[in-house]
């Protein structure tokens, strides 16, 4: 059906199909399907923060924290990202572990934060 459903939808459509799709598997049917559409979405689609977002918070429904944490990991320090979307990531796993962290996870996205300024901080002195 799924299969069927792409085939139908115009190509611009697809990838909200598919992430409707995985949201779906995640509340209906079997979520480690649905990881696996996103995961599947990530690979080709890596910086689409929108993403990122749906998979955590679905993660998140399922009070799934340690995989919720590695998300965010993932996402802060194997991503190449924009200031502007390294901002809000950061801004949304300082929150994630202000709720469910503790001292020490607070701590550790506090030093990607600065490590992230200084980085950004040395480039432009180099330049």
């Amino acid at each position: 059906r799924f299969t069927r459903s792409l085939s139908i939808l115009p190509s611009r459509k697809h990838l909200m199909m598919i992430l409707k799709f995985a949201q779906l598997e995640f509340q209906l049917g079997e979520p480690d399907r649905g990881r696996t559409i996103f995961e599947s979405l990530l690979s080709n689609h890596a910086k689409r923060l929108d993403f990122w977002f749906v998979y955590i918070d679905r993660e998140l429904a399922l009070k799934e924290t340690k995989r919720v944490r590695t998300l965010y990991e993932r996402a802060a320090t194997g991503l190449n990202l924009s200031t502007k979307k390294m901002k809000m990531l950061l801004k949304r796993y300082l929150q994630f572990e202000n709720d469910h962290g503790d001292k020490r996870t607070v701590a550790h996205v506090t030093k990607l934060a600065q490590d992230y300024i200084n980085s950004k901080l040395q480039n432009i002195g180099e330049n």
